[in-house]
């Protein structure tokens, strides 16, 4: 025997009806059924769900027995996002430190649980949850990214610009403090946090395995990142903060694009696809605000890098 939720039915005050209805209808919902004291809701899945008025004052307690509270998956970790500015703007707030990842509740290691829990005016317990696998990815990438091109350093088959890896080393601690600061998503401190650990070890493998440093050019560059540097100490503002760490880490990679475009052989494409490739899946993963300045960029730069390294091929 195999069996499904046909509906669940809720009771609530109905003069709160209009709360529901724009909610579910923002999470996706159809209203096919609408009485004067019902309305029925369905999501296109298994299941409808039911809101009708209660034939008897009370009020609801989910901490005693019955329900406890209602969950709703959604496709995308961003639409967890957008659900929060949504009952933010409701004056709604969120539960149980939420929203979080849960990862003690995800089905397997490869996936993520990323939920926020709320009340309704009814104080009927809601959680909207996604259980996908893009952040999961995006964090593999950013490790293994940095690991490939370690490894190809210590092999001999490439060469960091030391300049460059001079500069990121303290570029990218001032972007992991700026978005910290912030309040950036979960997102942006995990790839900015992961990126900053790499960037120091890829520094002081540079001294023994690395090529230029010393150059005008080098120490221009290496000039317009304290610029970025003290931009961000003065302004005191993260989110200008965060400008200035991208106006740094492009300075800082300018002599990395020009040896790379004399000398393609001494970097790694594959350092650059995947690192660039977790920046996108990270964006995918979370609403787009502010934050998310630096993956943008970093994605963008990455593709440039990939492009200096292939272009006599491309030419040929």
């Amino acid at each position: 025997m195999k069996s499904y939720i046909d509906h669940i039915q809720l009771f609530i005050d109905y003069e709160n009806i209009d709360f529901y209805k724009n909610l579910l209808q923002f999470l996706g919902w159809e209203i096919f059924m609408e009485k004067e004291d019902e309305v029925g809701f369905k999501s296109g899945k298994n299941g409808d769900l039911w809101i009708g008025a209660a034939n008897k004052e009370g009020n609801n307690d989910y901490d005693k027995i019955g329900m406890n509270h209602l969950s709703m998956c959604v496709e995308h970790q961003k639409d967890v996002d957008a659900i929060v500015t949504y009952l933010e703007k409701q004056h709604i707030q969120t539960l149980f430190g939420t929203p979080k990842h849960r990862p003690e509740y995800a089905a397997n290691k490869k996936e993520t649980y990323y939920q926020i829990m709320f009340e309704s005016p009814d104080k009927i317990l809601f959680e909207v949850v996604y259980t996908g696998i893009l952040l999961t990815l995006s964090t593999i990438l950013v490790i293994v990214g940095p690991i490939t091109y370690i490894v190809s350093i210590a092999r001999g088959n490439s060469k960091p610009h030391r300049m460059t890896r001079f500069i990121l080393f303290f570029v990218l601690a001032l972007n992991f403090v700026s978005i910290l600061a912030a309040h950036g998503n979960t997102g942006a401190e995990l790839f900015a946090g992961i990126s900053f650990l790499q960037a120091a070890i890829i520094f002081f493998m540079s001294f023994w395995h690395g090529m230029g440093g010393a150059s005008r050019f080098d120490y221009t560059c290496l000039f317009i990142a304290i610029i970025g540097i003290l931009g961000w100490k003065l302004t005191g503002n993260p989110v200008i903060g965060i400008w200035f760490s991208v106006l740094a880490d492009f300075s800082a990679y300018l002599p990395a694009f020009v040896k790379t475009w004399k000398h393609p052989h001494t970097e790694s494409p594959w350092y650059y696809i995947l690192s660039g490739l977790a920046a996108v899946l990270s964006l995918i993963a979370y609403k787009l605000d502010v934050s998310s300045i630096f993956q943008i960029y970093i994605g963008i730069s990455c593709l440039v890098m990939v492009g200096f390294i292939y272009h006599k091929k491309i030419i040929i």
